[in-house]
């Protein structure tokens, strides 16, 4: 009989493992020797799940080890059979966390120098397994201890530099996963400016794999505990993730919050930033030239403090500004220029999202074929940094594109897989999904199945895109008068 594989025997164990009370639990670890609770308990404090090779290295550089791997591994089994360890699956690989009851358990018999002892393991396992890393990329860490620390958990230090390379997928998610787990050990430490830096590094892309809320969170809990840049990066960055959702008030109150400190502390960089950022919410707000003079202001700002990427972010917004007052020569100026800067500095994400501009630009201009290979590229690019907004933006830019050329029969498609898309990943930008599809059934002689997507469009818009609420109305009332006219018609023939 052929020995069963490691993952094999943990779905056995989970299989055949009983549930155990929180009292069997609590008598169950006060029976263990201490060095088996010293494992559990500095195990517990990581909230990060772990494979078992993964779980190994954790505890060797925690220098907690076991004599062999097959006692390891036995260790592993018997703990998931007595409901201690939980086990989870990812892409057919075994992940292992302490169970949350015995967690409780274990934390609840802990003085407080015994906690702070084990989080401070964590920590140097954090500040261990990314030094490692830096070797694989031959990159060199500063030798001195304050400016090695920075080189991990600062602004444009590995952390931040793999955060925002969603490209190198596996690389992306390790960074991502890692620094959630390494900002709760600071924060429990009260590391706060560190806690804070590794925060706002990657708070982004937490959002961007679906984790936003969990972002926010953080970003609340960081706020009241910090000082200076590390409380006005983290009120600037919670604004963004809120004006990305479209709270377009709160946003403001958060941006509004974070000038006073900056211009105290004469941070003139950080203080375009937000100017800025405001910019983008007035756009949002329906103000589209309150939010032109805003953000080209901010442009030539960014321009004077050499700030180029944050100038090629407000050219890219001013874009949009520019295209939804119908200055579409300007905005597409706008757009190449942004598009230049990001291509140039390899950020995928932002140069994705000014080809999607340039499409939508082209679109308006007449330009179907142009506007299609910018929606061809930019849906290339989504797929594969697995951003769903430039996924679904793309495919129904290029059903636009289709339906312009009269191919509505390849249109229909594309716009019903980018809604489904928008509905899985609660989008707020679905009304123009929502237009795009009453735009195919008007064009497809259906004006009845028009109004209801027009209608649908419009609650949305009502709710997220005040800019757009006018045309909409516009086309609802243009159908409805058409359909009416059309009744009338019929009655009179009767």
């Amino acid at each position: 009989m052929t020995d069963l594989s490691f993952d094999e025997r943990l779905i056995s164990a989970i299989r055949t493992g009983q549930k155990t009370s929180v009292s069997d639990l609590s008598e169950y670890l006060d029976r263990l020797p201490p060095s088996e609770v010293n494992l559990l308990a500095c195990f517990s404090f990581l909230i990060q799940p772990l494979s078992s090779e993964g779980l190994s290295d954790f505890l060797n550089k925690c220098e907690l080890s076991f004599p062999s791997e097959s006692v390891f591994k036995d260790w592993q089994i018997s703990y998931v059979e007595k409901g201690l360890l939980s086990v989870s699956f990812e892409n057919d690989k075994a992940f292992l966390i302490i169970a949350e009851e015995a967690r409780k358990i274990l934390e609840s018999k802990l003085a407080d120098e015994e906690k702070r002892t084990y989080r401070q393991l964590i920590d140097r396992f954090y500040e261990k397994r990314f030094l490692e890393f830096a070797e694989l990329l031959e990159v060199t860490p500063p030798e001195n201890e304050k400016a090695r620390r920075a080189f991990l958990v600062g602004p444009n230090g590995i952390i931040d530099g793999l955060s925002h390379n969603p490209q190198h997928r596996s690389l992306f998610l390790f960074a991502i996963n890692s620094a959630v787990g390494w900002h709760e050990q600071l924060f429990q430490l009260k590391h706060y400016e560190e806690a804070a830096d590794l925060l706002n590094a990657t708070c982004f892309a937490i959002t961007r794999e679906g984790q936003g809320q969990l972002a926010q969170a953080l970003l609340l809990r960081i706020i009241p505990v910090t000082n200076g840049i590390y409380r006005q990066s983290a009120q600037i960055n919670l604004a963004t993730l809120l004006r990305k959702e479209f709270k377009l008030d709160l946003s403001l109150k958060f941006y509004r919050d974070a000038i006073p400190g900056l211009i105290r502390s004469r941070n003139f960089w950080h203080l375009a930033i937000v100017w800025s950022e405001m910019g983008v919410v007035y756009r949002q707000q329906g103000k589209p030239l309150k939010a032109a003079i805003t953000l080209e202001a901010c442009s030539l700002l960014h321009g004077m403090l050499k700030n180029y990427k944050s100038q090629a972010i407000a050219r890219a917004q001013l874009a949009n500004v520019y295209r939804s007052m119908r200055l579409l020569r300007l905005a597409l100026e706008k757009s190449i220029q942004a598009y230049t800067y990001f291509q140039k500095s390899g950020d995928l994400i932002n140069t994705g999202h000014s080809l999607l501009t340039q499409g939508n630009i082209l679109y308006n201009l007449g330009k179907a074929h142009s506007a299609n290979a910018c929606y061809d590229e930019t849906l290339s690019i989504g797929q594969q940094i697995n951003d769903s907004a430039l996924i679904s933006g793309s495919l129904s830019g290029k059903a636009r594109a289709l339906m312009y050329l009269n191919r509505y029969d390849e249109a229909r498609p594309l716009l019903e897989e980018s809604i489904a898309l928008r509905q899985r990943t609660s989008d707020k930008n679905i009304g123009v999904e929502f237009e795009n599809l009453a735009h195919y059934y008007e064009k497809t002689g259906n004006p009845e199945m028009a109004l209801v997507w027009y209608r649908k469009a419009l609650n949305n818009f009502e709710q997220y895109h005040h800019g757009f609420v006018g045309s909409c109305k516009n086309n609802i009332h243009r159908i409805e008068k058409a359909l009416a006219k059309k009744s009338r018609r019929i009655d009179g023939k009767m």
